[in-house]
């Protein structure tokens, strides 16, 4: 994980936040609903909710919009894995 990356994960998501997160090769978003020492408990606008490892999530909402890349993969146009290539 990026250094960047890993600083918002855990320094700046806090429960509220909205992050990115791969589960089963495939990408979801979701609201954090509370946080433990090494996950989020994420819940999904279609209400599921989610035990997120730290390391799982790729990418923490701050601002209005997703940068492209995690866009595409929360469509389903890329995956996890194809991401940095």
């Amino acid at each position: 994980m990026e250094q960047s990356k890993l600083h918002y994960v855990n320094e700046v998501a806090k429960e509220g936040m909205i992050v990115a997160f791969t589960k089963d090769d495939k990408a979801f978003s979701g609201m954090i609903i509370n946080i433990l020492a090494d996950r989020f408990e994420v819940k999904t606008k279609n209400t599921k909710i989610y035990n997120v490892m730290k390391e799982n999530v790729i990418w923490v909402k701050t601002g209005k919009r997703w940068p492209k890349g995690i866009y595409q993969a929360l469509r389903g146009e890329i995956t996890s894995e194809s991401e940095g290539k």
